[in-house]
């Protein structure tokens, strides 16, 4: 037998959660709650750029709506920008189309679980800031004319 470059190392009893309710479950128990996997993108950063801190993580279940609070990097604001007491960027999910089916896997014990994949939710950054400076910075239409 030929050796190969990739050798196996490890081997896993595959276990698949079905999305259906109630499976697995007896009949007298309580249903528990659903717990829906997702994939999250987010935009492309910059390879040397460290990571920016995670302040705050929202996530409506009824409208798969995702939104998070990442640290902005102070250096790389221009100090005499209208934007530079901006010290966090909000980025929204957006659910995009799921073009195939998708699983995530996780590695328990000796087990892989499999998981069904719910949505792809694609993060992107909201410009409410500069919506807020403009109403702020702008003549009100008495001071025009």
């Amino acid at each position: 037998m030929k050796r190969t470059v990739d050798p196996v190392v490890r081997e896993f009893d595959v276990v698949i959660v079905h999305p259906k309710r109630g499976a697995n479950m007896a009949a007298n128990a309580p249903p528990r709650p659903r717990r829906n996997a997702y994939i999250i993108q987010y935009p492309t950063r910059i390879k040397y750029l460290a990571q920016q801190p995670v302040g705050n993580v929202t996530f409506h279940p009824v409208h798969e709506r995702l939104e998070t609070k990442v640290g902005t990097i102070a250096e790389h604001t221009d100090p005499t920008s209208a934007f530079k007491g901006i010290h966090e960027t909000t980025f929204r999910s957006r659910r995009v189309p799921m073009r195939a089916q998708y699983a995530v896997g996780t590695v328990s014990g000796k087990r892989l679980v499999l998981r069904p994949v719910n949505a792809v939710l694609q993060m992107q950054p909201a410009f409410d800031y500069i919506d807020n400076c403009l109403l702020y910075t702008s003549p009100s239409p008495r001071d025009r004319g």
